[in-house]
């Protein structure tokens, strides 16, 4: 999304507190939570492959 847009939709001074500083918030939180969900993924397979 540009910042052009972001700043239309919440105003420039808004857009300048948040910055990059929310970019990297929001890409960690959906990196750990993709992290944390392979370790989901891997637990049922080692479950399943157990059972078998």
């Amino acid at each position: 999304i540009p910042t052009s847009v972001i700043s239309a939709f919440l105003g420039t001074s808004l857009q300048d507190v948040i910055g990059w500083h929310g970019v990297y918030i929001l890409g960690g939180g959906v990196t750990a939570l993709g992290f944390v969900a392979s370790f989901f993924f891997i637990d049922e397979d080692s479950e399943q492959s157990k059972t078998n």
